[in-house]
């Protein structure tokens, strides 16, 4: 995830200096979303790794599917702070970073889907050297998204 920050950070240096400046104010409030989950989805890795130990399977399956669900909930109030991003942000970079602030708000159940619960579930299980292969991945279609969504004029 800070790698993820890191290339997000640099790849939009490339493109305005404001731009920057606006990511660089705006990613706190991504952040206090993100950690909001973190106890959760660790509490969620530790659940499974208990009913993985006593060999009951189908709680593991609830418990990561319930996790999933928990987390796209999350966009009852991820929706309306995307729409309302602005809010959030000082007059002086509240354009450029509201556009960061919005994507990332409307992708953050993905990310804590994919790392929170599935990773969970591959650490619970015992499958740690999946978790890796998975951060990989994320981290190339960040960076792949990035280019795409900085560069590319829709």
């Amino acid at each position: 995830n800070y790698f993820m920050t890191l290339a997000d950070r640099m790849i939009v240096s490339k493109s305005s200096t404001d731009a920057f400046v606006a990511i660089t104010n705006a990613h706190p409030i991504l952040w206090m979303n993100i950690r909001a989950f973190m106890a959760f989805i660790i509490m969620t890795s530790v659940s499974i790794g208990q009913f993985n130990g006593a060999k009951n399977f189908l709680q593991i399956r609830k418990v990561v599917w319930q996790t999933v669900a928990i987390v796209f909930l999350y966009y009852i109030v991820l929706i309306p702070c995307a729409l309302n991003a602005k809010i959030f942000l000082a007059d002086t970079i509240e354009e450029l970073g509201s556009q960061y602030l919005s994507i990332s708000l409307l992708f953050l159940p993905f990310h804590l889907a994919g790392f929170g619960a599935i990773g969970a579930f591959f650490l619970g299980i015992g499958k740690t050297k999946i978790v890796p292969k998975i951060v990989l991945f994320s981290n190339l279609l960040n960076i792949g998204l990035d280019f795409i969504l900085i560069f590319v004029k829709f």
